[in-house]
Order: structure tokens, then sequence, then C-alpha cells
């Protein structure tokens, strides 16, 4: 079949205007049909248009100019075909315009899509009216528009996998008066007309967390329970404290509060927070001749080297305007070393933008969001100038103006030597500029809180329970080897952490025994070596995919047992991803998949069927097969079919995939385990 149909693209314009507003970008193709009114009006005769892509996804339009088979007599149906792997849900549209560009007939839909699936319409315009001439729909050579402009919402292509749920779960326990075993008192004093107002603001904690992530506000409790702070305003330590357990603080309360929380963070140690302070500080204020040396001290009593930095630059290139009106008396003579190299680092640059000689520039050109030139002087060297903000080349760092390259870059003569080549016939030279952008922000360390916390893995220092993983994995162990085929490895745990994180582990953990000795709980039926990939999950940790490819099924086992959802369905899309689904191992797969309630993998197995039934149902026992998975086979068989059943009204959520459907769930904030069945009608008690 030869193409008829050819294409031009618009890319990145807003939702067209008949379709719902959804507020992202649309992407719009337009095709031109050349001769349409001699096409082939065979029924179910169609023609398609070159592949196109569409959000790193293939495309193609495909035109019945007499009707699909289920079409009424005497319209053109119009289909929008998926030709990736994986699935997605977009907002397509199809219109036909007119010869003056104006729009004759437009319908749109959002559908789910899968590979070399149609989704479109039957009955889209009729044929009559395309060659009606009074609506002036093909143009003088016959031609017919269409435009399809498409949206994609959702791109489950891979699987989708909830992060770990650590991070959440350690927030949550933020001021959590049920589970703390400590309290700050934090008292806000003010002076009132008469004397001093006191209000007192209570703030809950974990000694563990303090001990891990704060060790000086952990100190100030010693062996008693509650602590007093009356050097910091209360809404300031409540950033204080939340950050503590992992907590963003938003960039308005820190440019509001920006030396508040330096002076609390810089006392108590939280080193991290009181850097993002510090850059928050320095991005927002404008260092003048007014607040330069109160800056300058600030900085220097609170160890804020970006901030003295600041003040420094700014002195270095108003030099003699501070000389003039700054009094330097209260200044330090330990600060000169930093003046000395703030002035080195402006001379430098005042050295590079001096030069007044001759020379080409090339029109400006955009890398990394940074604006570039490249300039030849003919008679003396290339230089590299940026135009507009800073970056790095050549391990140099540019201001703006500023240039950077080589004065002694390559000999003229060499340039003009014939022998060499190196100007072509017409005698142009051709010069390559590559780069590399090294990061210019401002370094901002990020929350100590997780790394911290993985710390305490295992940690016998500090845990306060402990697992004896028992090894009964010998396969031919004998009466007499019994014994030896046994091997027990203890982990190490915090009650505090498995409560939050592994509610069904902790249940495990007892109390001391009469002497007041740790009591392990003992777990048989976890290979050491699966428990401590589980357990490090707790902690916050990751898993190598190597890991999960290996051991995907015991891992699934182990955190399907013990409720470490997301570990199992993080598991899950692993071995789903390595395991090619077979006429072989498709019953033991989908037996596996429905023990373990794995929703993907069921599916991947439906899909299999779906997309083989003929070999399938020729080579596979289904004596095994469990009745209440038809309805997921139906589902499979639906969604592999190549067009859509015209009418049929059917339920959107019916035909997700399990990976739109655990989407669905997690913006939600609902369990994203369970079946296909049990997903959906958790979707709709909480909508």
């Amino acid at each position: 079949m030869s193409y008829r149909i050819e294409g031009k693209v618009s890319v990145g314009g807003p939702p067209p205007p008949s379709s719902s507003p959804s507020g992202g970008e649309w992407t719009s193709f337009q095709f031109h049909i050349h001769n349409f009114a001699t096409l082939d009006t065979t029924e179910d005769h169609y023609i398609a248009s070159p592949k196109f892509t569409c959000n790193g996804h293939q495309w193609e339009l495909v035109v019945y100019p007499g009707g699909e088979d289920r079409a009424t007599e005497g319209n053109v149906s119009a289909f929008l075909s998926y030709l990736s792997e994986g699935r997605l849900t977009t907002s397509f549209e199809i219109k036909i315009l007119d010869k003056f560009g104006n729009v004759k007939k437009v319908k749109s839909d959002k559908r789910e899509f899968n590979r070399y699936i149609c989704r479109g319409y039957y009955n889209f315009i009729s044929r009559s009216d395309i060659l009606d001439a009074s609506q002036h729909i093909l143009d003088s050579n016959g031609t017919l528009t269409v435009v399809v402009s498409i949206e994609v919402e959702e791109e489950p292509t891979t699987a989708f996998v909830p992060e770990n749920p650590f991070v959440n779960m350690m927030k949550e326990m933020f001021n959590d008066e049920t589970t703390a075993n400590v309290c700050f008192e934090v008292t806000d004093e003010r002076k009132g007309k008469k004397k001093k107002a006191k209000s007192s603001v209570f703030f809950n904690a974990h000694r563990l967390i303090l001990k891990k992530c704060a060790p000086m506000l952990a100190a100030l409790f010693g062996s008693n329970d509650t602590a007093s702070i009356t050097d910091v305003k209360p809404d300031i330590f409540y950033h204080l404290l939340f950050y503590v357990y992992g907590g963003e603080i938003p960039e308005e309360d820190l440019k509001q509060h920006a030396k508040d929380i330096i002076d609390a963070a810089d006392k108590y140690s939280i080193v991290n927070l009181k850097l993002e302070a510090e850059a928050v500080y320095v991005e927002s204020t404008k260092i003048t001749l007014d607040n330069a040396i109160d800056n300058l001290l600030y900085a220097d009593t609170k160890n804020c080297a970006l901030l003295k930095e600041a003040v420094m630059n700014f002195l270095a290139e108003n030099s003699t305007e501070a000389g003039d009106k700054i009094s330097f008396a209260d200044v330090p003579g330990h600060l000169m070393k930093d003046l000395l190299v703030a002035f080195g680092r402006s001379s430098k640059k005042e050295a590079n933008n001096g030069a007044n000689v001759d020379e080409l520039a090339t029109l400006c050109f955009t890398c990394n969001g940074h604006q570039w030139q490249l300039r030849l002087y003919p008679g003396d060297s290339f230089k590299f100038g940026n135009v507009a903000e800073a970056a790095t080349f050549e391990k140099e760092e540019f201001n703006v103006i500023d240039d950077w390259g080589w004065p002694d870059f390559i000999s003229r003569s060499d340039i003009l030597n014939t022998s060499q080549h190196i100007l072509d016939s017409n005698g142009t030279l051709t010069v390559v500029v590559s780069m590399e952008v090294e990061p210019t922000a401002v370094f901002v360390p990020k929350n100590p809180l997780f790394d911290m916390v993985k710390k305490m893995f295992n940690d016998e220092t500090t845990a306060d329970v402990c697992f004896e993983v028992v090894n009964n994995c010998s396969p031919d162990k004998t009466e007499g080897q019994e014994e030896k085929a046994k091997s027990s490895t203890l982990f190490h745990a915090h009650t505090f952490i498995l409560k939050i994180c592994a509610p069904m582990l902790a249940a495990l953990c007892g109390s001391n025994d009469s002497d007041g000795e740790m009591v392990a709980a003992s777990i048989t039926d976890v290979k050491p070596d699966i428990f401590r990939h589980v357990l490090w999950y707790v902690y916050g940790g990751e898993i190598p995919e190597e890991e999960l490819k290996t051991h995907a099924k015991d891992i699934i086992d182990a955190a399907d047992k013990y409720s470490i959802v997301n570990l199992k369905l993080e598991a899950e899309a692993v071995y789903v991803e390595s395991t090619k689904i077979t006429f072989n191992n498709t019953i033991e797969n989908l037996l596996y998949a429905d023990t373990k309630n794995c929703a993907l993998l069921k599916e991947s197995v439906m899909n299999f069927l779906a997309e083989n039934y003929y070999e399938a149902a020729e080579k596979i026992s289904f004596a095994d097969f469990p009745g209440h998975v038809v309805k997921d086979l139906l589902v499979a068989f639906s969604r592999n079919n190549k067009t859509e059943v015209n009418g049929t009204d059917v339920d959107e959520l019916t035909t997700l995939c399990v990976s739109a459907l655990r989407r669905k769930l997690h913006k939600m904030g609902l369990d994203v385990d369970g079946s296909r069945e049990a997903m959906i009608a958790s979707i709709k008690s909480n909508s």
C-alpha cells in the first residue's frame, strides 16, 4: 500500500478550542489527503498516514474513505492508531478543515490505547459533505485536510511503583503525642507594658530520632523526658523540629524568618537547615553600602561563609565607593584574606573584559539555558564569551560578559596554508564549540534525616529489639543432619521504626525476659539474605535492581507476608519486566499472581493470552484456571481488540490497566495493593 497522506507538524500548542480544557499542552499534526474523490471506497479499505511521533510514542492516522465495516453506508471513518509498546491514556481530537482553514467537522475523546489499537469514529463525516463543492472542504486540487491533536495525560508504559513510604511515615511522627517519649516546652517571652508576658508551646518528639539527627536537642533532656527552650520562638522551633523529622520548610517562610532560622539552626547544630536558610537569605537580600558591614559581621559571627562571600564580592566590585562611605573600624582583621580573594576574582574579570581588539563574533546561541558567543580575533586570538549568566568552561568561572579562551589558539599561517586544507574552496573556516556547563547554583546539602536513619539499620548499640532469622533451606537434610542444616542470623532493629513502617514485624517483637535481656523474635519462613533486604527497605533503603531480579519471588513472598506493600509492588514490577511469559509458564505465573494478589503480573499473563488466544487454546491446559479471574481475561481481550465496540457504554475504570489504577489510588491516598476488582471498588467508593 502506498501512502496517499502527507503531513506537517505543529508542536507545543495550547489545547484545541474544541477540546475540554485540561491545562496541558497539545501537539497538532496536519495531514493532506490528495485526490480524495478518486480514492477506493470499498468497505474496510483504508489509507494510513506516515508514522509520526508524539510524547515519545509512535502513531498513525487511519482513514477509511468508504467507511469501516461497522460504519453506516456513505460515511468516512477516521481513527488514531497507537504503534508503540505498552499502554497510555490520552485525550485526542480529529478534525476536518476546509480550504480556507475553517473547522468543518471535529470530534474528540479521551481513551486508553494499547499497541496497534485504534480509537476514533466509524461515522466521522459524510462522504457527500466532503465532495459537496458548496462546502469548500476540498481545495482546488481535490486535497482533504485532516488535523490530529494529542495530549498524553498518563504514560503507564512502565509499571507504576509507589516510592518507599518511609519518608512520609517519618514526617507523620512529627509532634505525635501518642508515640512520643520526650517533650519540649518552648516559651515565648514578649515584653508587655507592665511585666513580661509568657506563653508556652509544647512539642512532642522521639528520643531516638533526636539522638541521631539532632544530638544537641537530645542532650537537653538528660535522664528527663521534658526540656525547656527559652531562646527560640515557637514558630521557629516548629520549623526546626519539622526539618529534623525530614520536613521541608516553605521558601516564603525561609525568606521571612531566615535570620531566626539561621540562629536556631546554628545554636543546635542543625547544619543543613542553617545552610539552606543562609542560601535563601543571600538570594533574597541585596547587599548595599548601608548594610554591608552589618551583614559581614553577622556572617562572621554565625560562620556563614556564603553570606560573607557575597559581602566581600560587593566590596571588591564597589571598592571606591565602599572606601569612601563605609567605616571598617569594627571589621575583624582575620577577614582580610576573604577580601583579598574577592579582589583577585574581580580583577581577573576586569582584565578579561579590558581587551579592545578588532573581533568577529557569532550570533548569540543558547546552551543549558545560558547565552554565548564565539569571538574570533583574526590577528590575535579566539575567545569564547558568555553574554548572559554564569557557567563553567575549562574549570574557569564565567560572569556576565566574561571571556575565556586561548590567546594563542592556532597559527594564522596554518589556517592559510592550503596544504593543510583547513579553509574550504570558498575560503570558509569551520569552528566547533562543545561545552559542558557545571552547576553554578548555591550548593545546599539535602536533609540528612534519611541517611542518618539508614545508619541505624542493624545497629546493635541503639536497637531495642532483635530478630533471629533461621535458615531452614537445605533441600537434602537427613535426620542426622537436621541441626547442621539450620543456621541463624541476628538482625537488630528499633521498635519505634517498626511500629511506623512495618507493624506486622513490630507485632512479633515481645518484651524482655525476666533478667531484662532482649528476647529475639524468631523468623523461620524467610531466608536471612531476603530478610536483610526487607528490613533495609523498612529503614528507607533501596534494593539494587540486580538483587530484585535475582530474588524477585522470594522478596514478593516476604513482603506480602509482612505487608511491606510498596516493596512487594517494586519486586513484582521487576519480575514482570524481566520475565517472558510463554505457553509453558503461563498457568504457573497466573496461579502465583492470584495467590500473592499480584495484579500487574496477572495482567501480564492475561495480555499474553489475549494476544495469543488460538495457540493458547491449543497448547495450554486450563484445568486449574480459577473461575474468578475470567473478568481479568475479558478485560484483556477488550483492551487488545483493534477497534472499540460502537455505542457500548463501558465504565472507563473497567478498561484501565493496573498501573493506571494504582496511580489513581496513590493520588487519592488509598492502598494500592489488591486485585483489579478491589482497586476499582476502592476508587468508586472514595470518589
